[in-house]
């Protein structure tokens, strides 16, 4: 390879710059998200049965559908929610699941059981949207004049939304707020008995007038004519004049039988607020929450509806229009912010190159393998389907340093081989032979800790892929150009006679010696550690002592790790306050809970703008601050002021973090979970279990799904009394149902649209259980009889939602603990249940068959850290494996292998410096280091082995090693240390998140290459005196039995 870079300078350049060619074209078409293409495999089944309760839903529909959907192929965990007139199964698959094959599945699998449903219940319907809780874009319309108010929603629904349901990548677009209308028949139920008809017969003649039907065609001499038979209503009018009956000859007509008929607003089910930064209170509006497909791109999702609003504003001027909430801006800053990053390690590295190279043709060198390894890397991002994230890019920065390893090794080699009196030409060929094979080795065990991250199953995995992919990418290129492009330019640049590179290497000698003493200084480090190393390789007693005292640091530091945690906090500006009011709260009353809230937000200077959306007994406010700088704190406060000022409710706040959409940010910080049959059983227990937890000092909130029950009035037939009259419990429920809940008959198209026709009896007639026990019911004969006469009406509660897992009920608890704890996730968690009975909830006593555990976020961060764990263990083992490998031993690669817990030492006081928890991207940074720090220890024992094999005493070959190699270990080391120092800062929007990564890979890098000048070569030699030693021994018994 040396030989063809030397002698064949245009065919390496044509190479190169190819590869800079196709990489640029692949950097543009590359997409840009904030994070990959994570698209959890779950698949949600949702079952709707109006008017039914949480219990019937369970019964009659979840258990039926869990029986058969359990059955489905790859199905990994099955979790189902009955509520009050829906049931809603959701299903796990494994990572890598085709999930179009497991729709198809499923849908087999629904077919076989909608038989066993009730004939009522709608049909299950297959959703791939589980889990998108958090909306990608959030609008906000108002009516710029009052008038319009009344019409607001309508006119968003079929102007807005639908512009927005067509951009590409948008799944939906959920509206909150404002007036839904509709035809509502207000039937007077003692008119009814009185002419002997029923609800029933009302709807069912509504449905069978309204009517558009093709009749087919008709010709008649030349003309071809379609038959229609048109009856559609069309006004108010049309619908009074429904005959519904007749009394002989005399029609009975709806407006006979109806309180009135009238066009009017749905009862509200939700309300939408918004407060902009130039008004002192919120005002009613329209909120659009718009979520993306799996896969979607968030950033060109958002561009469009910008572009889309624009058009809207000009189309629709009497709507004000506010892009509210989006994520884009974050994603935007957070990727400009990582790219500045990586630019400005890209600096950093060049001047330390120069510091210690001293000249402009070598830095130049080495410094082009840094962007065309990075350029490089896009064609396999291109061929791998990947895009431009955070991850990637931390990556890319990651990399910048890393890439000038092999580059630095090659031309140090070739300086060393230059002061041989060699030419270039040879000293490069020369070069390349002598560090060649280290340089490979190194990027292979670089690459080898890299390789079990992508093979690693579960949430940690598929976030870190793309980082994984990135580094291996770039430094698969990086060592091509050492060989090739390195090579070739030293051939060019290093023999010139160039003036102007002479004169910038004679002023980098004069800036450097004369002016920092730079020289004076490396003069002196290297003669301490011509010192330091001559010292504690002569006597074995201080090579004992010495390994003795990094041992005792090292367990000393294992000591001091920090808690564990999922992922770092991140400042944000957008939080969530997430409001939960006690069972059974109307709309009204819910408002007035908001309305206290939203006194508190008005005063907050730091608020500059919020919107709420409230249906009863729930809220959600999406505050916006000035800036996220100590947001945490100002919400903190915030939501002390709100407990404090509004008892009795449960009460929720956390930054909008996008990270929320892939770790399923809507759960608490904590899940408990209790499993078992009975739901009195789950209650009491769960109450214990809250007892318990009030008490901890860190937790700020808890809830529970099993709290206090939905009040429902329980409508119980006496079946004999009915059946000596001929009725079913299915005709008392119909007429029920009309009655009470109302029921829709059909649909008018209107001038002002399409609105449904519903039939309902008058609130006022509606007051009591009284009023319900006097509602009529026309029998088999004829008949009326009074619902009280045949059924015993009583108020109970009810479950709001009965949670099973793995066809088993669940109790889930709720626990949101104060993000300024000093106690990371994992310590929280051993403080709730160890296992070792010393737990809050460990002494709580169970029935038989009722079990207790952690889950939620809490098994996520456990199954992750468990996964990276076997692939921290499996990259070990294949870093052994190659340097076994090079150096055709088994006991030098162990010796190298020390520099791993060395590092160690130096990442636990790096986030102890900083203050950090373990969290999932400060363990990858340890995984990093695995395959990063033997690098040093690799260059080192190759060049102590080299010179002993040309004869060296072994003690000399190490001091000599050290003193040759100090100079390329500083350097690669700087290089990767500086590239990341700007990440290590944490700066701008999302830089928290991979903060922890460049803290732990500085701190563990900068320790155990220092620790490795020194302890390094002191258990080369502990190991050198055991193989020596065996020797001696084989020796001994070779010669006792050859006698």
């Amino acid at each position: 390879m040396g030989n063809f870079a030397v002698n064949k300078p245009v065919a390496v350049s044509m190479l190169i710059l190819l590869l800079v060619l196709l990489g640029a074209l692949a950097w543009k078409m590359l997409p840009r998200d904030l994070f990959p293409d994570i698209s959890k495999p779950v698949l949600g089944v949702v079952t709707k049965y109006e008017g039914a309760s949480s219990q019937e839903i369970e019964e009659t529909i979840t258990r039926k559908l869990e029986e058969k959907l359990g059955t489905a192929k790859g199905v990994k965990a099955m979790q189902s929610f009955s509520g009050n007139e829906k049931s809603e199964i959701v299903l796990e698959f494994g990572w890598g699941t085709k999930m179009d094959i497991a729709v198809m599945d499923v849908r087999e699998k629904l077919d076989q059981v909608k038989d066993d449903l009730p004939d009522d219940a709608d049909s299950p319907l297959i959703s791939r949207d589980v889990g998108a809780s958090q909306a990608v874009v959030v609008l906000n319309v108002s009516a710029r004049h009052k008038a319009l108010e009344s019409e607001l929603r309508e006119k968003v629904d079929s102007s807005v939304k639908l512009r927005l349901e067509r951009i590409d990548g948008v799944a939906a677009v959920l509206l909150s707020g404002g007036d839904q209308y509709e035809v509502k028949v207000y039937i007077d139920q003692n008119r009814l008995k009185e002419f002997g008809i029923t609800n029933e017969d009302v709807r069912v003649a509504l449905e069978r007038e309204n009517i558009s039907q093709r009749g087919g065609r008709l010709a008649e001499g030349r003309t071809d004519y379609l038959v229609r038979t048109v009856g559609k209503y069309t006004s108010i009018d049309d619908i009074s004049k429904t005959v519904v009956s007749n009394r002989g000859e005399k029609p009975i007509y709806l407006r006979d039988v109806a309180y009135s008929i009238r066009r009017m607003p749905k009862k509200k089910t939700d309300i939408a607020r918004m407060k902009s930064p130039d008004v002192d209170k919120s005002s009613l509006c329209i909120e659009l929450a718009v979520f993306k497909k799996p896969g979607g791109n968030t950033v060109k999702i958002s561009e469009a509806i910008g572009k889309g609003v624009e058009v809207l504003k000009v189309e629709y001027p009497e709507l004000d229009i506010v892009i509210s909430y989006d994520q884009a801006i974050y994603i935007n800053n957070s990727l400009k912010m990582v790219m500045s990053n990586g630019k400005q390690g890209l600096i950093l590295a060049i001047i330390i190159l120069l510091v210690f190279l001293r000249s402009a043709q070598s830095t130049i060198v080495v410094a082009l393998s840094m962007p065309v390894s990075v350029i490089a890397a896009f064609i396999l991002f291109k061929a791998k389907g990947m895009g431009v994230n955070i991850f990637s890019l931390a990556g890319l920065t990651l990399a910048v340093g890393m890439t000038v390893d092999n580059a630095i090794v090659v031309i140090e080699a070739i300086f060393v081989n230059l002061s041989y009196d060699k030419r270039v030409r040879k000293a490069i060929i020369a070069a390349l032979k002598e560090v060649g094979a280290p340089v490979f080795s190194s990027t292979l065990t670089t690459l080898a800790v890299f390789l079990p991250i992508v093979f690693v199953p579960g949430l940690g995995g598929q976030i870190f892929k793309d980082l994984s992919y990135t580094i291996i990418f770039t430094l698969i290129f990086s060592l091509l150009v050492a060989f090739t492009l390195i090579p070739m330019l030293a051939s060019k640049l290093l023999g010139s006679t160039f003036i102007g590179f002479r004169l910038v290497n004679s002023g980098l000698t004069l800036l450097l010696d004369k002016i920092f003493f730079i020289g004076w200084f490396g003069g002196k480090v290297l003669y301490i550690y011509d010192k330091i190393i001559k010292f504690v390789i002569d006597k074995w007693y201080t090579r004992l002592a010495l390994i003795f005292s990094v041992g005792f640091i090292f367990f000393l530091s294992l000591k001091l790790m920090p808690g564990s945690e999922l992922f770092p906090p991140t400042s944000q500006k957008e939080y969530e306050i997430l409001v939960e009011t006690p069972t059974g709260f109307t709309l009204e009353k819910t408002d007035s809970i908001v309305n206290k809230i939203e006194g508190i937000l008005n005063s907050e200077e730091r608020i500059r703008r919020y919107s709420v959306t409230f249906l009863p007994g729930n809220a959600r406010i999406i505050v916006v601050f000035d800036s996220g700088e100590n947001a945490d704190v100002a919400a903190m406060k915030i939501r002390n002021k709100i407990s404090n000022s509004v008892p009795d409710i449960s009460l929720k706040i956390s930054s909008i973090s996008p990270l929320q959409a892939i770790t399923g940010g809507g759960e608490g910080d904590i899940q408990i979970k209790v499993s078992g049959e009975g739901l009195g059983e789950l209650r009491n227990i769960s109450n214990k279990a809250m007892a318990k937890l009030s008490d901890v000092d860190w937790i700020v909130n808890l809830s529970s799904s099993v709290g206090e029950g939905y009040p429902e009035i329980h409508v119980t037939a006496d079946r004999l009394k009915a059946s000596d009259v001929g009725l079913t419990m299915k005709e008392i429920a119909d007429t029920l149902e009309i009655a009470i809940g109302g029921q829709k008959a059909t649909d008018v198209e209107m001038s002002e649209g399409t609105h449904e026709i519903r039939l309902s009896a008058r609130s006022e007639d509606l007051a009591s259980i009284r009023d319900i026990n006097a509602i009529p019911v026309k029998t088999a004969y004829g008949t009326f009889v009074r619902v009280g006469e045949v059924c015993n009406v009583e108020s109970k509660k009810g479950p709001v939602t009965i949670i099973r897992e793995e066809r088993q009920r669940v109790a889930v608890i709720n626990v949101d603990v104060d993000k300024q704890s000093s106690l990371g996730l994992g310590d929280m968690i051993n403080v709730l249940k160890n296992g070792e009975e010393s737990g809050v909830l460990d002494d709580i006593e169970l029935p038989v068959g009722y079990d207790l555990r952690l889950g939620g976020s809490t098994q996520a961060m456990q199954e992750s850290f468990k996964y990276l764990i076997y692939a921290l263990a499996f990259a070990i083992l294949l870093v052994y494996m190659v340097m076994a490998a090079q150096f055709e031993s088994l006991l030098h690669p162990l010796t190298i292998l020390f520099s791993v817990p060395l590092s160690l030492i130096g990442a636990i006081i790096g986030l102890k410096i900083y203050d950090f928890n373990l969290s999932l991207t400060a363990f990858i940074g340890i995984i990093m280091l695995a395959g990063i720090v033997v690098n040093n220890a690799i260059i080192l024992i190759d060049f102590v082995n080299l010179l002993r094999a040309r004869g060296r005493d072994r003690n000399d070959a190490i001091i000599e090693a050290g003193k040759l190699r100090l100079r390329p270990i500083f350097m690669t080391t700087l290089t990767t240390v500086l590239g990341m120092f700007p990440m290590a800062l944490g700066i701008g929007e999302g830089g928290e998140l991979y903060q922890p990564l460049a803290v732990v890979v500085i701190g563990g890098l900068s320790v155990s290459t220092l620790l490795t000048l020194v302890f390094i070569p002191i258990m080369y030699c502990f190991f050198d005196d055991i193989q020596d030693l065996f020797g001696f021994i084989r020796f001994k018994i070779s010669t006792m039995f050859s006698r």
